[in-house]
């Protein structure tokens, strides 16, 4: 009887042991989800096979979703940027395959209603416990109204270097001219 009430007593401690721990694992988590979701970035993380594992709410809008939970295992082909997919799947397997980080790189994106988008875009390896890479994190920031500032600007560039092109080529002629007519005079004189 007392050893069986000890080894009670102590299946009892243990219960309360894990208990406890779950319930600090499930705050940890809460708390990890809360960050995630108030990112002013879009979080997004995806398994080995490139299906959606998670995001925050601010990816799922731009993927045309109500909820994050509406993306778990979908693929980018399955979503509004499908014309983009492929580039994305080539990126993330890349990343998996080298296990190296693509930090800062720009990207185009058709959204829900069909207009192309731009994103300054970084991706890592995710790795288990065992230090396997089971998937990617990625994070993303639209800014498109920069890129079309960067090629507003491009195009006033390239109209002024038209501009100087054609004005130097108008001098050029006039300068010809100029000179023709100076060597006329000359034989007149």
């Amino acid at each position: 009887k007392k050893t069986a009430a000890q080894d009670l007593h102590e299946v009892d401690q243990k219960n309360q042991s894990l208990s406890g721990a779950l319930e600090e694992l499930s705050k940890s988590r809460s708390l990890l989800q809360s960050i995630i979701d108030a990112s002013p970035v879009r979080v997004f993380w995806k398994d080995r096979d490139l299906r959606y594992r998670g995001c925050n709410p601010l990816f799922a809008k731009d993927a045309g979703q109500l909820r994050p939970e509406d993306l778990i295992g979908k693929d980018d082909f399955q979503l509004g940027w499908a014309p983009q997919a492929e580039l994305y799947r080539q990126d993330d397997q890349q990343i998996i395959q080298a296990g190296v980080s693509k930090i800062g790189f720009e990207e185009p994106q058709t959204t829900p209603d069909g207009q192309t988008i731009w994103l300054r875009t970084s991706k890592v390896p995710l790795r288990n416990p065992q230090g396997e890479i089971d998937g990617i994190l990625g994070i993303y920031d639209d800014f498109t109204e920069h890129k079309q500032v960067e090629i507003e600007l491009a195009q006033y560039r390239d109209h002024l270097e038209e501009l100087v092109r054609k004005r130097t080529q108008e001098l050029a002629i006039a300068k010809e001219a100029a000179e023709t007519a100076n060597i006329a005079k000359s034989a007149f004189l």
